[in-house]
């Protein structure tokens, strides 16, 4: 674990990045370089993703793939050499499964040779009261199960098949970690996992703002960032009245958020996630909730 995060701290480092441990939010993720509006930065890949829309290609996430699997029908791909790939990959053992994103991921990710030092750091809140992680135990279980017969088709492979534990585990990242990645009218493509990115903290007024090309996952600033500022993003839609925001963290993520923007402490700052919260109370939105 020790050299886990050391490793970690090497590579965020690297990115002109500190980590710090925090009591409340367990860590937190700070720039030591002053960052300036719309810069791009933290450009990374995808672990593993499974694509949860149909033409577009379950390689490379290309639009209009009309290239499909003939024996399950399922999967599109941009070109044959794209096919032949997720073929080698992982569909030749998904191939004709019914298959959510969730399980193929976690197939995809214990086939890889080696696991990124980032996502073996995640959390899986399996020692928390997360009102999702109780509910979903027992369907990761089953997809754990399934999980492990499929990767038993794959010969001349050595696996090292832990218990089913672990296989839930990693499932439980995916839920509390996991990204939608989005076209350019930010509609959902896929599923997938940036363990970078899941280092970001929530805020309601984030500072950074998530974009994608393809499964390349690239961070904006939203404004000038100053040298030891914590670096954020929205884990929900930040347009939604302040209730509903945080109703729907504490589901999921078991905290109620306490942002500059939920406990009003935003002092004079006039940016745009003011002029959405002036527009909602005008509204009489969050009266009705």
């Amino acid at each position: 674990m020790e050299s886990e995060k050391s490793d970690l701290n090497n590579i965020v480092s690297g990115l002109d990045l500190v980590l710090e441990e925090d009591e409340k939010k367990y860590r937190m993720l700070k720039t030591r370089k002053r960052i300036t509006t719309l810069e791009r930065k933290f450009v990374n890949r995808s672990i593993c993703f499974a694509n949860v829309k149909s033409y577009f290609c379950s390689t490379c996430l290309k639009s209009n793939s009309n290239f499909r699997c003939s024996k399950c029908k399922l999967k599109y791909y941009c070109s044959t050499e794209c096919q032949l790939m997720d073929w080698k990959d992982s569909h030749s053992l998904l191939c004709s499964e019914v298959v959510d994103p969730e399980l193929e991921m976690l197939v995809k990710l214990k086939l890889k040779d080696t696991q990124d030092t980032i996502y073996n750091t995640l959390m899986d809140h399996s020692d928390s009261n997360v009102p999702l992680y109780k509910k979903n135990q027992d369907i990761f279980f089953e997809k754990s199960k399934l999980a492990i017969k499929t990767l038993k088709k794959k010969k001349n492979k050595n696996f090292i098949f832990d218990d089913k534990f672990n296989f839930i585990r990693d499932l439980n990242i995916f839920k509390f970690n996991n990204f939608n990645l989005t076209d350019f009218q930010f509609f959902s493509i896929a599923e997938g996992c940036f363990p970078l990115g899941s280092l970001f903290n929530h805020s309601c007024c984030p500072n950074m703002f998530v974009g994608y090309r393809l499964d390349e996952q690239s961070f904006f600033s939203l404004r000038d960032i100053e040298i030891g500022e914590e670096l954020f993003h929205t884990y929900i839609d930040p347009l939604i009245p302040k209730e509903e925001r945080r109703n729907a963290l504490f589901e999921k993520y078991n905290f109620w958020c306490e942002c500059e923007r939920c406990s009003g402490n935003a002092g004079n700052r006039k940016d745009g996630f003011h002029l959405i919260d002036v527009l909602i109370e005008n509204s009489g939105v969050e009266e009705k909730l």
